[in-house]
């Protein structure tokens, strides 16, 4: 089933967004965070997408009391993510109320793999961020020394049930979403895969409908919902309307 994922970025208690990344580059949208979640649910999102965007940076959480007032204030699946970097912090959330937690510096480690898959099994998202091939850690800010299609294969040997994938060179951007990569991703592993990154309108909404690929989940989308590029009913009307084509 493919959802459209509505991404609601904090920084400093607020609504942001970044681009690429940069967290110099941030353009305010809300000053209450709550407010929009509940807004975006009232308009009929399926998942919110809620990001500690200062904690993926430190590795500390920083917008943790918002994050958890979400989760309270609606009724949709929350996926929650940014600096979850503990099986203790994973569990937390889950025990708040979050439907899944997305972890992305610690998903490399094989070690911690080990552990988390079979705690947390479809509570468990390893987020694959890629700058140019390689994957990035530490809140996008640090290079790995490894490849995305070495970490797709690591989390794919590990057992994870979905990866989160991010070009981040079109995060933010609305240059439209990197098909090829997705499709290779795809291609490496039997993982379930959420993409991110670079949707502009509804016509990359439809475009990643198209491939119609069983395992590719859905696609999170930001900044053309809150610049007003794309509409959320007509991404969901989109989706439906593949779902009853199909």
């Amino acid at each position: 089933m493919f959802d459209i994922f509505v991404a609601i970025d904090l920084v400093g208690g607020r609504v942001v967004r970044l681009l690429r990344g940069d967290p110099e580059a941030a353009t305010v949208y809300s000053e209450d965070p709550v407010a929009t979640a509940r807004e975006w649910q009232e308009r009929g999102a399926t998942w919110l997408h809620v990001v500690d965007l200062e904690g993926a940076i430190s590795g500390e959480p920083a917008n943790a009391g918002v994050m958890r007032g979400i989760i309270e204030a609606v009724d949709v699946p929350v996926q929650v993510a940014g600096g979850i970097r503990s099986l203790d912090a994973i569990d937390a959330w889950l025990a708040a109320g979050a439907a899944r937690v997305v972890v992305g510096t610690r998903a490399i480690e094989e070690a911690f793999l080990s552990e988390a898959v079979p705690r947390f099994g479809q509570g468990l998202v390893a987020a694959v961020d890629a700058r140019d091939g390689m994957v990035q850690v530490g809140g996008w800010q640090a290079s790995s020394s490894l490849t995305a299609g070495e970490v797709v294969s690591r989390l794919s040997a590990a057992g994870v049930p979905r990866m989160l994938f991010t070009d981040i060179g079109r995060d933010g951007t609305l240059g439209g979403p990197n098909l090829t990569a997705i499709r290779d991703v795809l291609a490496a592993s039997g993982m379930g895969l959420i993409a991110s990154g670079g949707v502009a309108g509804l016509g990359d909404v439809e475009t990643l409908l198209s491939l119609g690929h069983p395992r590719l989940e859905g696609v999170i989308v930001g900044k053309a919902l809150y610049s007003g590029s794309l509409v959320l009913e007509n991404a969901l009307a989109a989706v439906t309307g593949a779902r009853v084509g199909s």
